[in-house]
C-alpha cells in the first residue's frame, strides 16, 4: 500500500513539473470596453458600462458594482 502511494506522489510530482516547464499560463482578464453616461436628453436615457472578457472561461461578476455613485457637473 505505501509503495502504491509512494508512486501516485512520485507520478504527481512529474505532471506537476512537467506543467510548470511549460511557462505561466495566461489567464486573461476582464476588460472595462465602453461607459456610456449622462447621454443627452433622450426619450430614454440609457446608462451602461460594457464588460468585455477576452478569454474563452466564463468570469463571475457577482459582486461588482461601481466602487462610488457618478456625480455629473453640469
Amino acid at each position: 500500500m505505501i509503495a502504491h502511494l509512494k508512486g501516485r506522489s512520485q507520478l504527481m510530482g512529474a505532471v506537476i513539473a512537467k506543467l510548470l516547464s511549460l511557462g505561466a499560463i495566461a489567464i486573461a482578464a476582464p476588460v472595462i470596453n465602453e461607459i456610456h453616461y449622462n447621454p443627452p436628453e433622450n426619450p430614454v436615457r440609457l446608462e451602461f458600462v460594457e464588460i468585455y472578457n477576452p478569454g474563452p472561461a466564463e468570469i463571475n461578476l457577482g459582486g461588482w458594482r461601481p466602487s462610488y455613485p457618478a456625480n455629473y457637473l453640469s
